[in-house]
């Protein structure tokens, strides 16, 4: 069977486009991930996500996963980190884990707290957040750091995604700067990354036609990785 790589060589420019614009290739992404040998001990690719707060990476993140489809998995590095410093502070986890003011509330002690576990393991958490994966394709939704992408890049196939948005999109979405967090390590860590790819996403209607086509290019570029090994 060909590669996907040798799919889309052999597919003319014009091709190319109306495929990513109707999401054939996201929606074929299962059969030819299916195609692929498997290798149990690691996942295919991993796909890693940034983005500032209020930048709409979780959702971004939601949307990529739904189209790959059962092949993946999503991978939070801050799951661990908030597990931990609920049960430390006798705080509610799943209220931790959403974008509500709760979370909010301890944003800045979580992020000192983290900092200093980091500090003694940088992989501390990466390690916690992917242990019992087995999906062929992760998707980390949440780097933060430098250490977090060099975790991974040092381990298996990586495509780095940034995320972007204006600050007056991010002030529309709930997003007010908060000294101490939005000048942290945890928010301006990755600032000067080269990634492999960057997405504006300053939608406040949900996925639109453009942005869909970004998530497609993602698509067709974790699966040429793939291809390539």
């Amino acid at each position: 069977m060909m590669t996907v790589e040798e799919i889309l060589t052999g597919l003319t420019h014009n091709w190319k486009k109306a495929l990513l614009a109707v999401g054939a290739l996201s929606i074929g992404a299962t059969l030819l991930w299916k195609s692929f040998p498997r290798n149990k001990a690691a996942p295919d690719c991993v796909i890693i996500i940034s983005g500032k707060r209020k930048s709409g990476k979780d959702y971004l993140t939601g949307a990529l996963s739904e189209r790959i489809g059962t092949y993946s998995s999503v991978v939070r590095l801050s799951a661990p980190l908030k597990r931990q410093f609920a049960i430390d502070h006798n705080l509610d986890f799943e209220e931790l884990l959403k974008s509500s003011e709760y979370k909010e509330k301890y944003r800045f002690d979580m992020i000192k707290w983290g900092e200093e576990k980091r500090a003694a393991d940088p992989g501390y958490f990466c390690r916690l957040a992917t242990e019992g994966q087995t999906a062929r394709v992760w998707i980390v939704s949440d780097a933060r750091r430098k250490t977090d992408i060099e975790y991974f890049q040092k381990r298996y196939n990586t495509y780095t995604l940034r995320v972007s948005s204006t600050e007056s999109v991010r002030e529309q979405r709930g997003w007010r700067f908060t000294s101490g967090v939005d000048d942290a390590e945890s928010e301006c860590g990755l600032d000067d990354t080269e990634f492999d790819h960057v997405v504006e996403n300053n939608s406040l209607e949900g996925i639109t036609p453009a942005l869909d086509r970004e998530l497609q290019k993602v698509i067709v570029h974790a699966m040429t990785l793939v291809s390539r090994r």
